[in-house]
């Protein structure tokens, strides 16, 4: 979200990364709106939460194996 609000600022910064973004993300927007700074961001929370339930719900099962 900080690389995106400053690339709306500054139109050089953080172009790279957030071209890399857009590489990953299918949907990602790169047009420096508030809209697509606030959805782009929404898509990074999801997509963390999301990693971060298979990461706890992984580390459980193993944790389970080991008692």
């Amino acid at each position: 979200m900080i690389a995106a609000a400053c690339n709306a600022i500054w139109p050089d910064y953080g172009r790279a990364f957030l071209d890399c973004l857009g590489s990953v993300y299918p949907g990602f927007s790169e047009n420096g709106t508030l809209m697509s700074i606030i959805g782009d961001t929404a898509y990074g929370l999801v997509d963390g939460a999301v990693a971060g339930a298979l990461l706890a719900w992984l580390y459980n099962m193993v944790a389970a194996r080991d008692r």
